[in-house]
């Protein structure tokens, strides 16, 4: 494993029952890079996701995020460890509807076990083009500022890795288009390492490291 790495998985395998649902034999990826995870519904896009950031325990396999292996972890030890080093974007947004958006992103800060910091949270909503809707309750935001709430959220412990799964899913051209240069210069910023997983051939030409998976028979 390089020591520049910011992801690292080897001999992975995830399985439901007998049907194997992914299988990666390598993969890493380094510091500052942006990837594509391309490949048909099925083929373990969202399931290769969520055993990154540790949503789900892998059947076996290692998963190293700078440098550390967290498919073993005790399950609060990889919660704490995901707040702190893993950002996701999920293709809905998922804001508590009881928080207003800046609590939200105050929460995130909390369950990461980060001290709070209202000054970064509305710094990061204003950079992303909606500091006005700080107060707001999540349910009246339209599902572009959604999308940036959650952008906002996910990047403001300053990942290693931020994740986005299907981001352009039923946006048009324009939109597909802002929407990755969203993406890209906010990963920039928090020096995050890039992971789209994405059907959407639109998004191909945009990046030169892809790794495609293939549907599982």
């Amino acid at each position: 494993m390089s020591p520049n790495a910011a992801l690292c998985i080897e001999d992975l395998a995830h399985r439901y029952g007998e049907r194997t649902v992914l299988s990666l034999d390598r993969w890493q990826v380094e510091r500052g890079e942006a990837w594509l995870v391309t490949g048909p519904s099925g083929c373990g896009k969202s399931t290769l996701l969520a055993v990154v950031t540790g949503l789900l325990r892998p059947t076996s396999g290692s998963v190293r995020v700078i440098g550390q292996n967290i498919a073993p972890m005790q399950e609060s030890r990889r919660d704490r460890f995901r707040g702190q080093h893993i950002g996701f974007v999920p293709q809905v947004p998922h804001l508590l509807a009881t928080l207003t958006v800046i609590e939200n992103l105050l929460l995130a800060q909390f369950l990461a076990g980060v001290a709070q910091n209202r000054a970064l949270a509305r710094s990061l909503l204003a950079r992303l083009g909606v500091a006005d809707r700080a107060q707001a309750n999540p349910a009246s935001l339209s599902r572009g500022e959604a999308q940036r709430v959650t952008l906002a959220r996910a990047t403001i412990n300053r990942p290693a890795l931020l994740l986005a799964d299907e981001p352009t899913a039923n946006l048009d051209d324009a939109a597909c288009s802002a929407t990755l240069d969203l993406l890209r210069e906010t990963a920039a910023a928090s020096e995050a390492t890039l992971i789209v997983a994405t059907h959407d051939a639109r998004v191909k030409p945009g990046f030169v490291r892809q790794l495609a998976l293939a549907a599982s028979p």
